[in-house]
């Protein structure tokens, strides 16, 4: 079955970042108007809520509400729960928006937990991978990760991150559809901010299944693409390209960019790839696709990049994450950003902001004039 790449609709950049802006100050308002002890410990409880969501993505409780409410007898049934227990569940995510209780303990969808079924634009992985056990078991330790500077992912899982997904089939494969599933909304805010228009061929490092590569060569039909990343995660790209059309225009090339990375684009493309790396591993494989660029070539980054300032930001929560969970790995700065550049003979021509909690980093050799 073809893909028609129907993105998600995102609200034009102004309104969406005014909206943050009166989030932003709605939320400090109301924090004046109660005790300091009491915003702060309304904070923690976010714990709560994190692994009440994950709790309702395994049960799958939107995808049980789909086609209209239900009591919460018939989705004990339906989820093999307990039936008090799976209430007191319900009744607290619809106190903060997530589902809606009717009379007669009667719970459905709300606009919030449509998010949660099992299709292209869910979050439903994202929050399994980022919320779920494994990640939860990095945060037991994250004193002591302060306290010595070192990540928690050896001490706790025995290995790295990666490593473990590699031992542990069912976490990698949340992983993946987590990656899969928000390919959708990444995409629409990408192709909203940055322009590909003058781009041949486009390599993909470390771009997994393709879903995101592919939604840009569907966007742009006069181009070609390469999608580059470990044998065994390219595996379903030939899937990807014949989903969405395009497999006459997209070389699969199975590999390690420890090692290499092919030639023959004109523009290279990295997301959330840097973040996972210590500043030598990332000069390492930026040098790698220095070496592989044309003199005119150019380099798209798409990482969340924290600012300086008091405003919430997911890179800056995002940041902590990475702190536990890699080794040497963390969301950086343009100032850090910056300086990886330059010191792997590139420079940062443009830092353009996206709808997502993600930056778009264009790089060029330091020589290039834009």
């Amino acid at each position: 079955m073809k893909n028609s790449s129907i993105l998600p609709r995102f609200p034009h950049q102004f309104l969406y970042f005014t909206g943050l802006r009166i989030r932003r100050m709605c939320t400090l308002l109301s924090s004046r108007f109660v005790p300091p002890a009491v915003a702060v410990y309304e904070k923690a409880q976010g714990f709560w809520i994190s692994q009440a969501l994950v709790a309702a993505c395994e049960l799958d409780l939107a995808g049980h509400l789909s086609q209209g409410p239900k009591p919460v007898s018939e989705l004990a049934v339906l989820c093999q729960t307990d039936e008090t227990n799976l209430y007191r569940l319900l009744r607290a995510l619809a106190g903060e928006g997530i589902f809606r209780e009717l009379p007669g303990r009667v719970f459905r969808n709300t606009r919030l937990s449509e998010s949660l079924k099992e299709e292209e634009s869910s979050i439903k992985y994202m929050i399994l991978h980022q919320f779920g056990s494994t990640n939860l078991a990095l945060f037991t330790r994250f004193t002591e990760c302060i306290r010595t500077g070192e990540g928690n992912a050896e001490k706790v899982l025995g290995k790295t991150i990666f490593q473990y997904m590699d031992d542990h089939p069912d976490r990698a494969e949340i992983y993946n559809k987590a990656m899969d599933h928000s390919s959708g909304m990444v995409a629409t805010a990408l192709l909203s901010a940055y322009d590909f228009s003058g781009i041949r061929h486009l390599a993909d490092i470390g771009g997994g299944r393709g879903i995101l590569l592919a939604h840009i060569l569907q966007h742009y039909p006069h181009m070609q693409g390469t999608l580059f990343d470990l044998p065994r995660v390219v595996e379903e790209a030939r899937q990807t390209a014949e989903t969405f059309d395009v497999q006459e225009r997209l070389r699969i090339v199975p590999g390690d960019f420890s090692e290499g990375i092919p030639t023959g684009a004109d523009a290279f493309f990295m997301k959330n790839i840097l973040h996972a790396f210590d500043d030598e591993k990332c000069i390492c494989l930026l040098k790698k696709i220095h070496a592989a660029m044309p003199p005119e070539g150019k380099l798209i980054i798409l990482e969340t990049v924290p600012a300086a300032d008091n405003k919430p930001a997911f890179g800056k929560l995002a940041d902590l994450l990475m702190m536990a969970g890699s080794v040497g790995g963390k969301e950086r700065s343009r100032e850090e950003f910056e300086a990886l550049l330059h010191q792997s003979g590139l420079r940062m021509s443009k830092l353009l902001r996206t709808v997502a909690p993600f930056h778009v980093i264009e790089a060029v050799q330091q020589n290039m004039s834009v």
